[in-house]
């Protein structure tokens, strides 16, 4: 699912834009979601989730008390890296976005089909790109990115994930092994038990009972993960000799 984000006080502008996205989307294939929001206020209320979830945002400069700039500047301070694309209907605000590192600045009233077609197509890329390399949670109200070559494993205990990294760096935040496999890539990381989830480029002997990763850390392996663990393991060997 490629989640989008648009804010702009005209209910007229949300609609048009939206269809236009939707019929490209459907064009391309490409299964998107969208949310819509008419005030900063609205917006900023579920500003965390937002940055959670969506993969490309597209903001009205003048929108009420708050520009799409500063709203900006927000989604970068809580740590999304996402395309931003402005919307205005005159160019006197353009310097003042460049700081944000926006994917586009577009005109309103010259918004053509085509352009739309090259951004989504440029932001589903880009977001492609770094979403594999990217693994985001969030801690308490932190939103916090690890590179996912730096994670070894993942650990649930009470609802508690630890990350451990390669450097022997750990974090704890709320969540699930189940909501995280959804996150990450097919294929990146093997489930080896009911509370372990393992980088498989870091897995160096699978033995009767437990794999050995790199760095000798020692993992224990469940009985009803065994063969699933084999066979994820064969075929990444297979892929990547």
């Amino acid at each position: 699912m490629f989640n989008i984000c648009i804010c702009d006080d005209s209910k007229f502008f949300l609609q048009e834009l939206s269809d236009k996205l939707h019929r490209i989307a459907q064009k391309y294939d490409i299964n998107i979601c969208i949310q819509t929001y008419m005030t900063s206020q609205q917006l900023m209320f579920d500003i965390e989730e937002l940055c959670m979830n969506v993969d490309l945002f597209f903001l009205d400069v003048l929108i009420d008390k708050m520009t799409g700039v500063e709203i900006a500047d927000c989604l970068r301070k809580q740590g999304t890296e996402v395309p931003i694309v402005f919307l205005t209907s005159s160019k006197e605000h353009v310097f003042d976005a460049l700081e944000v590192m926006p994917l586009h600045y577009l005109i309103k009233e010259e918004v053509q089909n085509q352009k739309i077609e090259e951004i989504l197509l440029k932001a589903r890329d880009i977001v492609k790109h770094f979403k594999v390399k990217k693994f985001h949670y969030k801690v308490g109200r932190e939103l916090r990115v690890i590179s996912i070559e730096d994670i070894v494993y993942f650990e649930v205990m009470n609802r508690v994930i630890s990350i451990q990294s390669l450097k022997g760096e750990e974090d704890r935040f709320y969540s699930t092994l189940d909501t995280i496999e959804k996150q990450i890539s097919k294929g990146q990381f093997i489930r080896v038990h009911r509370s372990f989830l393992v980088n498989v480029s870091y897995i160096e002997k699978i033995e009767s009972k437990e794999i050995v990763c790199r760095n000798n850390i020692r993992i224990p392996v469940g009985a009803s993960y065994t063969k699933s663990l084999k066979e994820e393991y064969t075929t990444y060997l297979l892929e990547h000799q």
